[in-house]
C-alpha cells in the first residue's frame, strides 16, 4: 500500500489565461478563481501564486507534482517548492485533460515527444469556433522533470471519441423535431 501524500496539480496556460486543476487521483478538478474558470493574466504570476497557496492551503512541508501545459514554449517556474522524487504524472492522466479541453486537432510537445491527438465529439455545437483544421500545439513541461511517456508511443496520432449528453433545452427540442422530420422526409 502506497503512502505517497503527493499533492498533483495541473496548469493549463492558453495565451494571458491560466486554468490551475488539482488531480484527485481520478479526475482533474478546476480550481475557480473568485469564481471564474481561470485566472485572467498568466503574465502576473508573483499574484497568481500567492492565491494558489491560499487555495491549496500550501505548507512549506508539502510535496508537490506540477504538469503545466502551455500554448507558449517552456513554461517555468521560479518558486520554492518541495517537488517529489520523481514525476507522478502519466499519459493517461494528460489524455484525459486534453480531451476534455475540446480543441478537435491538438499536439503536444515534451522534452522527449510530439504527440498529435485529433478528438471527434458527438455534438456539432462542440464544433462552433474551433478553427476547424487547425492543430493547436501545446507544450508540456512537469516539475519534477521526467517521462511521460514511453518510446513505443512516442510519435502516434490518436482520434478520441468525446461523449456527451445532449443537451434538451427547448431549442434543441425544435430542432432535433426538425432534423428527424426532414430526415423520415
Amino acid at each position: 500500500m502506497s503512502n505517497d501524500l503527493t499533492k498533483k496539480f495541473l496548469f493549463f496556460i492558453d495565451g494571458d489565461k491560466l486554468k490551475s486543476y488539482r488531480f484527485n487521483g481520478k479526475e482533474f478538478q478546476l480550481m475557480k478563481y473568485k469564481g471564474g474558470d481561470f485566472y485572467p493574466s498568466a503574465d502576473k504570476l508573483d499574484s497568481f501564486w500567492e492565491w494558489w497557496e491560499d487555495a491549496v492551503a500550501f505548507t512549506k512541508d508539502d510535496c508537490f507534482n506540477f504538469c503545466f501545459l502551455s500554448s507558449q514554449k517552456k513554461f517555468e517556474i521560479q518558486l520554492d517548492y518541495t517537488f517529489s522524487k520523481e514525476n507522478k504524472f502519466n499519459l493517461e492522466n494528460i489524455e484525459s485533460f486534453i480531451t476534455s479541453l475540446k480543441i478537435p486537432s491538438i499536439e503536444i510537445i515534451g522534452d522527449n515527444f510530439k504527440k498529435r491527438y485529433h478528438i471527434l465529439f458527438e455534438n456539432l455545437s462542440d464544433y462552433y469556433n474551433k478553427n476547424e483544421g487547425e492543430i493547436q500545439k501545446i507544450y508540456l513541461s512537469t516539475y519534477p522533470e521526467g517521462k511521460i511517456i514511453d518510446e513505443n508511443n512516442m510519435h502516434k496520432e490518436e482520434t478520441h471519441n468525446v461523449k456527451e449528453i445532449a443537451p434538451q433545452g427547448i431549442l434543441f427540442k425544435y430542432y432535433q423535431n426538425k432534423t428527424d422530420s426532414i430526415n423520415k422526409g
